[in-house]
């Protein structure tokens, strides 16, 4: 899965036109001639050891910078980004070819953007899943802010997530809850958690969830608002707002899909 049967082809495939491969080697930097043309790379060995390579073409294959803690800080508006990709990613490649003589335009080539859901939980946990359903989405004032079906498409439920600030809580009542664990959810999380999958661990995953300070229980508004720090009176009218859209299936803010009032 996820291209590992593809780069199995490939790599054969090179073996057979006489390619040598260099596991465990690190790039360094780009060789150029006089005229600025690149001609080859010299890269270092796991022990050590100085390799230069002479090419007429290099391809610069090496990914972004979600790693890299200092680019992100200075290149993105997402210091504190969390990667959702392959680990590791610290713009080596990027800097060779920087400094190389390579523009530094398009630096945010990679989708940069707030992605919603609790933070540092694994793609199958299964309170983070229920938190990526198109329920109802209040910012940190108790106001609704979107069409939540946005979920659907992270960039913008990204974008609608940043204008808030990066922070929203994502309200579902018992009802829904139980849906989500015998009938499975309505939206998918990439191809982790598929469209109907049963969340059954949903409740030993929340429950773990509050103990960290990142998911609430109440039996009221009232002790909800307490326990997020949400205007009372601004999360009742939002609520009640809401439901009166569920019941007459028309979402009059946002035009929300009526499939998921």
């Amino acid at each position: 899965g996820r291209g590992r049967g593809v780069i199995d082809v490939l790599q054969q495939h090179f073996a057979e036109k006489g390619g040598k491969l260099l596991v465990k080697t690190a790039g360094k930097q780009l060789i150029t001639d006089e005229k600025g043309k690149v001609v080859g790379l010299m890269a270092e060995s796991s022990a050590g050891e100085a390799i230069r390579i002479n090419a007429k073409t290099v391809v610069i294959a090496t990914g972004g910078f979600g790693s890299n803690k200092e680019m992100l800080t200075e290149y993105t508006r997402f210091p504190d980004v969390e990667v959702v990709g392959i680990p590791g990613k610290v713009g080596d490649g990027i800097k060779m070819a920087w400094a190389a003589g390579a523009a530094k335009d398009g630096r945010e080539f990679i989708k940069m953007s707030y992605r919603p859901g609790p933070s540092k939980e694994s793609t199958t946990n299964h309170y983070a899943a229920s938190a990526k359903q198109p329920h109802l989405w209040l910012n940190t004032k108790g106001e609704r802010f979107t069409n939540e079906a946005n979920i659907e498409q992270w960039p913008f439920a990204g974008n609608a997530l940043e204008n808030q600030g990066g922070t929203m809580f994502v309200l579902y009542d018992e009802d829904t809850k139980n849906y989500m664990v015998d009938h499975g959810i309505d939206v998918g999380v990439g191809v982790m958690v598929p469209v109907a999958t049963k969340l059954t661990k949903l409740e030993e995953h929340f429950a773990k969830g509050e103990a960290a300070g990142k998911a609430f229980r109440a039996n009221s508004i009232k002790e909800l608002a307490q326990k997020t720090g949400m205007d009372y009176q601004t999360l009742k009218d939002n609520i009640e707002r809401y439901n009166q859209f569920c019941n007459f299936r028309h979402d009059e803010d946002f035009v929300k899909d009526a499939r998921y009032s």
